[in-house]
């Protein structure tokens, strides 16, 4: 299965153990390394099964993947969890695509 993150120092330290096989995981993952721009374009188009994003692309995603409840550097208002459909809509949260 294919992860997708960036080159720097943050994903390469936190994945590292994940991609050489150091810890239990229930897929074997290949990294596609890639700038943050780029990944945040591949999940738009939903290229990537696993990938890292920036927030402002989750409101173009959320019908196609679940948000992992750890794992973001994010300031204190991003919510751990993706809030349910309310009146069929999913909520938008006040950021940027990049």
């Amino acid at each position: 299965m294919t992860l997708g993150l960036s080159p720097c120092p943050n994903d390469t330290y936190i994945f590292h153990a994940l991609l050489h096989h150091l810890v239990p995981s229930p897929a074997h993952f290949t990294p596609h390394m890639a700038d943050v721009e780029e990944l945040n374009a591949l999940a738009r188009q939903k290229k990537l099964p696993v990938t890292k994003l920036s927030l402002g692309v989750v409101p173009y995603i959320m019908d196609d993947y679940a948000i992992m409840a750890s794992g973001a550097a994010a300031r204190w208002w991003w919510p751990a969890k993706t809030c349910p459909k309310k009146n069929g809509k999913r909520p938008v949260w006040p950021c940027r695509a990049s």
